[in-house]
């Protein structure tokens, strides 16, 4: 019995003296001031990697600028641009206001908002477009999304013809621009069309 632990105390010994030359040898290549330069270009420094990652951050940024902070799409003319009040990120006009449905505060900075403004574009949108978004928290609730504001965001609006919210059976709702309109005031009769 005695053969077998001296046996593993000797392996354990030569074990710790390699590793301790090795060691010897680390410290002796990396002390040599050519050595300490071949290992410096051979290896990333650091300090390198970091100015690497800030300088493609920044170009990143000045690219992202006009990038949508939701679904990552770039401004490309086609899409809208949806501007909130408490800062100047940049997102799609249906995006922010799908966003808006369960959270008032911008994705990206947290930033509480209160309206969300449409502007004009040129052969599609004459006039400049503000929603009021109620005060909303996204928070687990097990009846759904709890909002301080009113339940139904949907629940005031009126059609942008008439400024009636009469017949709100007849009312229909923009999926592009969010805004409504009678069925009647946009000459498709008293029924709702099916598709």
């Amino acid at each position: 019995m005695e053969d077998g632990s001296e046996y593993i105390i000797e392996s354990l010994m030569e074990e710790k003296q390699h590793q301790q030359q090795a060691c010897d040898i680390d410290i002796e290549f990396a002390s040599s001031p050519n050595r300490r330069r071949k290992l410096a270009a051979e290896s990333p420094n650091s300090n390198s990697k970091g100015k690497e990652k800030i300088e493609e951050e920044e170009r990143m940024d000045s690219k992202s600028d006009n990038v949508c902070g939701i679904c990552f799409l770039e401004e490309d003319g086609k899409s809208i641009k949806g501007s909130i009040d408490s800062c100047n990120h940049y997102f799609c006009f249906v995006c922010i206001m799908e966003w808006s449905k369960c959270e008032s505060r911008c994705p990206l900075c947290k930033q509480r908002f209160n309206t969300i403004i449409r502007p004009p574009k040129d052969g599609i949108f004459m006039n400049e477009r503000i929603v009021n978004v109620p005060t909303r928290d996204q928070v687990w609730h097990p009846l759904g999304n709890v909002s301080t504001g009113p339940s139904d965001p949907y629940g005031r609006t009126n059609c942008a013809e008439c400024q009636s919210s009469l017949d709100e059976n007849l009312l229909l709702l923009c999926d592009l621009c969010d805004s409504a309109a009678h069925t009647y005031c946009v000459g498709l009769g008293s029924t709702v069309p099916e598709r």
